[in-house]
């Protein structure tokens, strides 16, 4: 959206709602009450905070609009942005992140123009939204009763135009803070394609979101197609809209205050005025009751939803007449045998389970091997039996924020694998513990030291995650974790980056300098069309932006950001620039663009289309970082990473500037130190000679060179070898053509098949001076597929003729005003200190 156009909008909504905003706003529902408030949400921790906010709350639940507030991720104004349980009529913790209708998939949400109450009433209040997504216009209703512990939502969509619109992807979204999602038959996992529910194992008509704490479903009636990760899901439907034709979604937003997805069944069944039958009995674990059980559905061996019981052991479950399997288990207890059971009618049967094992203790200590002292580490965890309830399972555990490397935890007796690490894969190898019994009633303690392999610092390379979320919105990493997972890692910044949002920058700045890691301060700048790390910025200071590309770019250039991050650029700026859907047009004064998480397909994408940057002179860079959110459930933080060469003190800003430069590489386990470095200027010659010093835990298994796009050395390793240093010699000519100017790049794999790539170096006819004028008329485009099991498809195409000049500057510097200094010191200091590298490599005990 344009900032005009924006402006308008938010003008209008101010106009609209200036009156209401004037009422008071109350904490706690009256029993058997509506409340419609004006003004910030009464929901703890919730985001909406402007005075022309508007919540909805009974005695079960409370909703907030982000009206004055702006949703993340470009959601547009007039969504749920804030939603809780109502607990003694007290307003619980804000749970979801948004819940939404895109009207065609996830980005494609409508405008709305009039977002209005139209019915207040202690027993009912309705607030009803009417905007256009391009010819198609948008009306919903929200209702809310007393006595009821839902939302009801009526969607309507009607094309107004004299075109069909087919494949519509139309459906309620819902993201949620904490907790993990959960499809009947599907359980909880990730599907992003939006597939027929069946194919994918889903056999109900809603999907859920839960915590120990909350249990939120989203009843859609409509609902044929799944698109699902753990902590969003989205009940779709695919179809086409005629002129004229109009459609209706129902849904029912449910709320209960407990992690039971059987009573959210419970409720949906009452909503359809369905019977059911009820199961009930008592978890043991022998002759003692396993308090607070958690009683395990199945149908056809396919997760159907669980249970809670009471604090004496005690369960209650309704279910549609059928036959289950169930199964029994407690937080930290071990699972019970699984019974089968046939209900019929409205039966009540009862199942008892006695063979619940306590939970045995787990204590480890981690230090490291060479200085004795005690260092943050993680701990994954595999083997024994895996409830179907994610906050009962186990598999990933840090060392303590305030206990460097120590950390004591339950687990379910069983037979288990432990991996310990610190910075493994990289610097180190994880300590791999199998076969680990854990008895119940037993503490099991482990003293673990880590064996540092390799200090990149020694070579003038320091590393960061430039991607990595705390515990905001979708983030569910509180920052005291986000620096122990950091730390573990082996990495040597601290760096956060939440969807618009600061307020964690103070508390990470000062858990990273109690571990001496200088931390760089950042934001993801999250409209619906792109999104941004700019860093470093001011500690806790950032407004939200929006605007144009430019305009966007210009205000994080005033926010003081050296480095701008184009992330996931095939789901956002690169994207959106091949279709055409900038706002205001493409922008380049961006800087580093990304490849994001595990390696996939858009980030060959992402690496073919800086080859084509690259051989027009655009002297931009690759970047990378691990998207982290949740460390537990998806533990890579450092997975990817960018180690930048800094010839000072680490500051952020040092960092900052070498990634700006493109003195840096990426990489997901091996390390390149490499002469000349990366992001600097070389002259043309007949042969140019490239010093390497190659670092892999996991062993070395091949180098390749690429220049101009073009594959010019492939040298596999066979040897078992963690560290190699070599000479290669290029010849410029067998990729130059007739250019003025070029490029290489150097990547390596590991025995692991894990890759590091380097930024290119440049290389030039007749000049080593950074500041270039380029004129160039032909471009040749080389599409690699750089994938991790080293298979290549690499085709060739040419581009159209270009006519470009292009003045590129290049600065390194460490101070923040980014003073231009000579490349020819630049690359003297850079030799200097990578010979001193390799005379420490030599000089150093063979790595095992």
């Amino acid at each position: 959206m344009g900032v005009e156009k924006e402006k308008v909008l938010i003008f209008f909504l101010i106009g609209l709602l200036a009156v209401p905003a004037l009422n008071p706003v109350f904490t706690s529902a009256q029993s058997g009450e509506v409340q419609v408030i004006w003004g910030p949400t009464p929901i703890s921790e919730g985001e909406a905070l402007s005075a022309n906010d508007l919540t909805l709350m009974n005695e079960y639940l409370a909703v907030t609009f982000g009206i004055g507030t702006l949703p993340p991720w470009g959601v547009t104004r007039g969504h749920i942005i804030d939603l809780a349980p109502v607990v003694d009529g007290i307003p619980q913790a804000d749970v979801i992140a948004q819940f939404s209708f895109p009207v065609n998939g996830w980005g494609n949400w409508a405008t709305y123009e009039d977002i209005s109450v139209v019915e207040e009433t202690p027993q009912r209040a309705v607030v009803k939204t009417v905007g256009y997504w391009k010819d198609i216009r948008v009306e919903i209703t929200y209702v809310l009763e007393a006595g009821k512990n839902y939302l009801y939502i009526v969607t309507n969509l009607t094309n107004t135009g004299t075109e069909a619109y087919t494949d519509l992807v139309s459906g309620y979204a819902i993201s949620f803070k904490k907790g993990w999602t959960f499809t009947p038959g599907f359980g909880t996992g990730v599907h992003y394609s939006p597939d027929p529910k069946e194919s994918v194992g889903a056999v109900e008509d809603w999907v859920s979101g839960y915590y120990e704490d909350f249990a939120v479903a989203v009843y859609a009636p409509y609902y044929t197609h799944l698109s699902t990760s753990t902590g969003w899901v989205d009940p779709y439907t695919i179809h086409t809209l005629n002129p004229g034709e109009s459609k209706i979604f129902e849904g029912y937003l449910i709320v209960e205050p407990v992690g039971s997805t059987c009573k959210l069944l419970q409720d949906i069944l009452q909503i359809k005025g369905e019977d059911w039958a009820t199961l009930t009995g008592t978890v043991k674990s022998g002759d003692t009751p396993v308090p607070n059980p958690v009683v395990m559905i199945f149908q056809d061996g396919r997760p159907y939803c669980w249970a809670i019981g009471d604090e004496n052991g005690q369960y209650q479950v309704a279910l549609r007449p059928g036959t289950y399997e169930v199964q029994a288990t407690g937080k930290g207890y071990g699972l019970s045998t699984k019974q089968q059971v046939t209900l019929t009618g409205t039966e009540t049967a009862t199942l008892d389970f006695t063979d619940v094992g306590v939970p045995g203790k787990v204590v480890f200590d981690v230090y490291d091997a060479s200085t004795n002292q005690p260092v943050d580490a993680k701990i994954t965890i595999s083997g024994g039996e895996q409830p179907i309830v994610r906050y009962l399972s186990i598999t990933t555990v840090y060392t303590l924020p305030d206990q460097i490397g120590h950390v004591e935890f339950d687990l379910p007796p069983g037979t288990y694998t432990f991996e310990v690490s610190h910075g493994g894969g990289f610097i180190s190898k994880p300590v791999v513990l199998e076969d680990q019994v854990v008895n119940s009633g037993e503490t099991t303690s482990y003293s673990v030291e880590i064996q540092n392999l390799i200090d990149p610092r020694e070579y003038g390379y320091y590393s960061a995650d430039l991607h990595h979320h705390s515990n905001y919105l979708d983030g569910r990493t509180p920052p005291e974790y986000v620096v122990v997972a950091q730390s573990a890692a082996g990495l040597d910044y601290a760096f956060v980056s939440d969807h618009d949002f600061v307020e964690n920058h103070q508390a990470i700045a000062s858990l990273a300098s109690e571990r001496g890691m200088p931390f760089i301060p950042s934001v993801e700048v999250s409209p619906n069309w792109a999104h941004f790390n700019p860093y470093p910025i001011p500690i806790g200071q950032y407004d939200i932006i929006r605007g144009t590309a430019c305009e966007m770019l210009e205000a994080m250039r005033e926010l003081g950001a050296i480095t701008i991050r184009v992330n996931h650029p095939y789901t956002g700026y690169f994207n959106a620039w091949e279709k055409g859907e900038i706002p205001g047009g493409y922008c380049p004064d961006w800087d580093v663009a990304e490849v994001n998480g595990l390696w996939g397909r858009s980030d060959n994408r992402t690496v073919t289309k800086m080859w084509e940057l690259w051989n027009m002179g655009e002297r931009k860079y690759l970047t990378a970082g691990s998207d982290t959110h949740d460390i537990w459930a998806t533990p890579y933080t450092g997975y990817p990473r960018v180690y930048a060469f800094i010839s000072g003190k680490p500051t952020p800003e040092a960092f900052a500037l070498a990634e700006k430069n493109g003195h840096s590489f990426i990489t997901y386990g091996p390390l390149i130190f490499m002469n000349p470095l990366p992001g600097t200027t070389v002259p043309y010659q007949e042969t140019i000679e490239v010093q390497l010093h190659l670092f892999a835990v996991d062993g070395l298994s091949r180098l390749v060179v690429y220049g101009n796009g073009m594959k010019v050395l492939d040298q596999s390793f066979e040897d078992n070898t963690t560290e190699k240093t070599l000479t290669i010699t290029l010849s410029p000519a067998d990729f130059f053509g007739d250019r003025e100017f070029g490029w290489f790049q150097v990547a390596v794999w590991d025995k692991d098949n894990d890759l590091a790539l380097t930024n290119p170096v440049w290389i030039e006819k007749g000049v080593v001076q950074a500041t270039t004028t380029v004129t160039q008329t032909e471009t040749t485009t080389r599409q690699v597929t750089l994938t991790q099991t080293q298979t290549e498809t690499v085709t060739e195409t040419t581009t159209q003729t270009v006519e470009k000049t292009s003045t590129v500057t290049q600065t390194s510097t460490e101070t923040v005003t980014q003073q231009k200094t000579s490349w020819g010191a630049t690359i003297g200091v850079g030799i200097i200190l990578l010979i001193i590298g390799f005379a420490i490599a030599y000089t150093l005990p063979r790595r095992k």
